[in-house]
C-alpha cells in the first residue's frame, strides 16, 4: 500500500500556523482539530517547519510556564522528514521509527499535500492484513 491510499482515504487537509503565532494558539488548533501537529509558515507563505504536541511538552519541560507565551518559531521542528505520496508504508513506517517521529508531511513536487500519522499507517497495514486473512479463508473454505 503507498502513502497516496491512505490520503485519498482521510483526506489531505493540513492544519496550519505561523512561526510568529503563540504556542498557545496553535496548542488551541491542535485541540480544536483533534491533531497532533501543525505545519509551521513563514510570514512569506514559506513551509519551515512542523509543531507537534511533543515539541511544546518538551517546551513545558524546559521553559515552564512561559512556554505558552513563545512564538511557535522557538519550539518547532525545522529539520523535517518527509515523504512522498507513492512512497510504500512500510518504508514510511520504517522512517518513523528510525527518526522517532509522529507525523509525516506528505511532500509532492515541493508542495505539502498532506501529512500522515503513525496511526494512520499502522491501521492502513492492519486493514491490509486483514483483508489478506479474509482471502486466504475464502481460499481454504473453496476447496
Amino acid at each position: 500500500m503507498r502513502i497516496a491510499e491512505i490520503l485519498h482515504r482521510k483526506g489531505r487537509t493540513v492544519h496550519k500556523t505561523r512561526t510568529v503565532d503563540t504556542v498557545v494558539s496553535a496548542a488551541q488548533i491542535l485541540t480544536a482539530q483533534d491533531i497532533g501537529c501543525l505545519l509551521v509558515y513563514d510570514r512569506w507563505g514559506r513551509y519551515v517547519g512542523i509543531l507537534s504536541e511533543r515539541d511544546i511538552s518538551h517546551g513545558l519541560a524546559r521553559f515552564g510556564e512561559e512556554t505558552m507565551r513563545l512564538p511557535v518559531s522557538e519550539l518547532m521542528t525545522a529539520d523535517v522528514i518527509s515523504c512522498h505520496p507513492e512512497d510504500r508504508v512500510r518504508d514510511a513506517l520504517r522512517v518513523m521509527t528510525t527518526h522517532r517521529i509522529r507525523h509525516l508531511p506528505v511532500d509532492d513536487d515541493g508542495a505539502v499535500v498532506g501529512i500522515v500519522s503513525i496511526g494512520d499507517l499502522v491501521l492502513a497495514l492492519l486493514d491490509e492484513k486483514a483483508l489478506e486473512v479474509d482471502v486466504l479463508r475464502d481460499i481454504v473454505r473453496a476447496h
